[in-house]
């Protein structure tokens, strides 16, 4: 109180002696700016394709402090003395050359994107970004000297990094970062290009609908906004990566044979630790099952998966000897035990969809009294899906492999080498032999040693959902709406500096309802704080409604809309990529910790396949000119006439979408072209745009339809299929969530809105029918639902400000409406439009801006 008082005596007498007797308050102060310490000896990573490393930093000033006096409040305030401080740095990133760096993270925080997929928005802030704060080096061979290092360095003492990407920051603000330099990670790009971020958008393309929304977006800040390029990253050949591991351990190039290696391509792959080259191919080998062999003073690299056996070896060429001793047996056997063999394998790897931190997917073989486990690190960038196939797969090959096979043959058999297959005959049976070693005895006698082949393996792919996160801030008011919280795998919140997981029960007590995340604090959970949600997918996609392929017969399972009007009613549709040596198999089903029923038994095989590339963005109107190239695993595929293509020929389905193609030209062993595309066939238009690389195919003409039970929406079935000799628990499941598709209503169209003098708006569009597809252009369209029903929902931004029923494709937002929902009338609104099903409830939906 005393102090108040002479503070307010001294101001009757004037403001000027007033500032100079009242004392200057201090704001917070660093007691050290000392530079940063730089971390000698670690490794400089050497990257292929696109993954993210962690800045080493090489070089920093010492932190720079500015100090800042200003008069707190008005009047006779005090001085307030503020210190603000920056810093000037640089960190390396990796061994060059590079493409550039789409990417940066400041402590955790993104602060310079430059994809394809970001908005303008982001865009432009990190292009301001960088031309405020950084520079980045692409680690040529020519790159020059960086000015700011060399202003204060010297030239003499200032590098040029050449052949090392790295960053230089300048005058970097460090408030956020606790003024403190901050630790750097970087998604670097090694292969790709820069290119112009669409600019343009053509209204008026003949045969297309045209896109409101797109129109809108465009219009008020979407791409027309930025002026600038992308930096779209492309995946690397996988020779291309051997190849240049062996040239880096010495190999000369014409020692060295690629011509048994597909043309597999790597997302990323870094070499990062003190890891030999021969320890990098065999990471490579373990994801992309290849054998390297010796052969004539060369190295050949050979796919494991063989495209048919060397020879067939007669029973009389079996059991050579040396001319005068007895023949022996035939063929002597070495089984490993089972307890000598993992029950399962797990695979860590680099999840895109993590933003690059480590991945897991393991594969478990079941019923066994062994447990134990093997890992398997791969510094590699993949999806789950193919992190899961490469676990099956190594499992599986370990039990393929558990026999070892001996034998000795003629001289004239010296021509055979390792990786090759044999067909040996054996009582009952001919084994498929993959050679592993070949030796020469002194008696001229060739002996051979093999294991057991499986070709069914390799075409075995898995999938499994994506892992996606997403952060928001949140504040103390508590609820939070969250689009896919049923898919939510888990939540992290940050406050108070520290990150952790929180379960039920602990300091947040958190609980996920449909479409809702409510987060409510047994303590109090402060303004600002962060969290982050991790999902199973990409979020605003729907589950994935593509096939599940595991196991050796090639089961695949699809819960997609009708493919024919006939099949209108719940079900799913299934097939069989690979019969092997039989001709039929057994389908099984079972719920959820029930017994496996026999549902049917099939005897077709379906033509099955895998993308080279991806499936490019379309519009589901008129014929898609595009091509796509595709490698059968089984099956074949012809061209059609364009009658018979509008009749529903050559339908296949590819990530969930279903197309339709009239050529299909065979360009090499197992490999089409295919061209003349109908897109988004069968109400399934909302897949045109989601595709990733490499997804399966699947020709649809020898799906069988697999009634369903009403009862089973919104849950997981397992299914195996079982072929002659097999056992229920020795063949893996798949297990879809089951969401009926096929009763699902189609997203309407011809979407149109139009307001009246007082502001109120009329929304109409037209109703699409499920079974309308095989109807004549202008017949009656049938109502598949019970009645006709749909809703509107209102966009503000992300969030849903209102929900409009109706019995007729048409409502009112009436203008009081949208004076309550946004405080003004609207210019324009961002809408959805679902039809109603009474078993489903909401259909796909149709967005648009009117």
């Amino acid at each position: 109180m005393a102090a108040i008082a002479i503070s307010f005596a001294i101001a009757l007498g004037g403001q000027f002696i007033s500032s100079l007797l009242t004392p200057a308050v201090e704001g917070p102060r660093l007691d050290d700016l000392s530079a940063p310490k730089s971390n000698y000896g670690v490794q400089i990573p050497l990257i292929y394709g696109t993954t993210k490393v962690a800045g080493n930093l090489i070089w920093a000033e010492d932190i720079r402090e500015v100090k800042r006096k200003r008069k707190a409040g008005k009047g006779l305030g005090p001085k307030v003395v503020e210190y603000t401080y920056f810093a000037d740095f640089a960190m390396l990133l990796c061994q060059g050359p590079i493409v550039g760096v789409s990417r940066i993270w400041l402590n955790s925080k993104l602060v310079y994107d430059l994809r394809h997929s970001a908005s303008t928005k982001t865009l432009n802030e990190s292009k301001e970004f960088a031309n405020k704060y950084l520079r980045i080096y692409l680690g040529t061979g020519t790159q020059s000297r960086d000015p700011l290092i060399q202003s204060k360095e010297g030239t003499a003492a200032t590098p040029a990094f050449r052949h090392r990407a790295y960053i230089v920051f300048h005058d970097l603000p460090l408030e956020e970062y606790g003024n403190r330099v901050p630790t750097m990670t970087a998604e670097v790009v090694q292969n790709g290009k820069l290119r112009p971020k669409n600019q343009t958008l053509s209204l008026f393309n003949p045969g297309s609908p045209l896109d409101l929304k797109a129109f809108f977006d465009a219009l008020f800040g979407g791409d027309l906004a930025f002026a600038g390029n992308v930096l779209e990253a492309a995946p690397i050949n996988l020779r291309v990566v051997v190849a240049d591991i062996l040239a880096k351990a010495g190999v000369e190039s014409e020692n060295i044979d690629l011509i048994g290696l597909t043309e597999q391509n790597i997302r990323g792959f870094v070499i990062s630790s003190s890891t030999t080259w021969r320890d990098a191919l065999v990471q490579l080998q373990q994801g992309f099952f290849f054998d390297v062999v010796e052969s004539a003073g060369q190295l050949r690299l050979i796919d494991q998966r063989r495209y048919g056996v060397v020879m067939d070896l007669p029973p009389s060429s079996l059991a050579a000897h040396e001319a005068g001793t007895d023949r022996g047996e035939a063929y002597e056997l070495t089984r490993t035990a089972d307890l000598e063999l993992p029950s399962e394998i797990q695979v860590n790897f680099l999840d895109p969809g993590l933003d690059y931190n480590q991945g897991l997917q393991y594969a478990r073989k079941r019923a066994l009294e062994t447990d134990s486990q093997q890992q398997v690190n791969l510094p590699i960038v993949m999806s789950s899906s193919d992190a899961r196939t490469i676990a099956d797969r190594l499992l599986y090959l370990a039990w393929v492999r558990r026999i070892t096979y001996k034998f000795n043959l003629p001289l004239r058999y010296l021509a055979l080498e390792p990786s090759d297959l044999v067909r040996m005959p054996m009582t009952g049976r001919n084994q498929v032999v993959s050679i592993t070693k070949v030796n020469l005895g002194s008696n001229l006698v060739v002996e051979i040693e093999g294991t057991g082949y499986d070709d069914t393996l390799y075409n075995h792919k898995a999938t499994v959902p994506e892992a996606f996160c997403e952060t928001f801030t949140v504040d103390s008011s508590g609820t939070y709406s969250l689009q896919h919280s049923s898919l939510l795998e888990f939540l992290s919140l940050t406050d108070t500096g520290s990150s952790q997981t929180y379960q039920e029960g602990d300091d947040y007590q958190i609980t996920l309802s449909t479409g809702q995340l409510l987060i409510l604090g047994s303590g109090d959970i402060e303004d600002d704080t962060q969290v982050t949600a991790c999902y199973l997918l990409p979020a605003g996609v729907v589950p994935r409604e593509t096939e599940i392929f595991r196991g050796p017969v090639g089961l695949r399972v699809f819960d997609i809309p009708l493919l024919t009007d006939r099949d209108d009613d719940y079900g799913l549709y299934a097939g069989i990529g690979s019969l092997g040596s039989t001709t039929v198999a057994g389908l099984y089903g079972s719920r959820a910790g029930g017994d496996y029923d026999l549902i049917r038994t099939m005897g077709t095989t379906l033509a099955t396949g895998q993308l080279e590339s991806t499936l490019p963005p379309a519009s589901p109107a008129g014929i898609d000119q595009s091509a796509i190239i595709v490698s059968l695993f089984t099956g074949e595929l012809s061209s059609i006439t364009h009658d018979q293509l509008l009749a529903g020929g050559n339908t296949a389905v590819v990530g969930g979408e279903v197309i339709r193609f009239k050529d299909a030209v065979l360009i090499g062993t197992g490999r089409y072209r295919i061209t003349n595309m109908i897109r988004g066939a069968r109400g399934t238009e909302h897949r045109i745009n989601t595709h990733v690389p490499y997804e399966d195919f699947t020709l649809t003409n020898q799906l069988e339809r697999i009634d369903g039970n009403p009862g089973d929406l919104n849950t997981v079935l397992n299914f195996k299929a079982i072929r002659s000799g097999q056992s229920l628990e020795e063949v893996g499941e798949i297990s879809p969530f089951v969401e009926g598709n096929s009763l699902k209503p189609y997203a309407p169209t011809a979407i149109t809105g139009s307001r009246d003098g007082s502001g109120n708006l009329t929304i109409s569009w037209s109703r699409r029918d499920r079974r309308a597809s095989e109807l004549p252009l202008f017949a009656p369209k049938p109502l598949s639902e019970v009645d006709e029903r749909y809703e509107v929902d209102i966009y503000q931004s992300a969030a849903v400000v209102r929900t409009i029923g109706s019995s007729v494709p048409s409502i009112s937002y009436s203008a009081a409406q949208q004076v309550a929902d946004f405080g003004s009338l609207q210019g324009s609104v961002v809408i959805r439009i679902y039809q109603l099903s009474a078993v489903i409830n909401r259909g796909y939906p149709a967005g648009a801006t009117v």
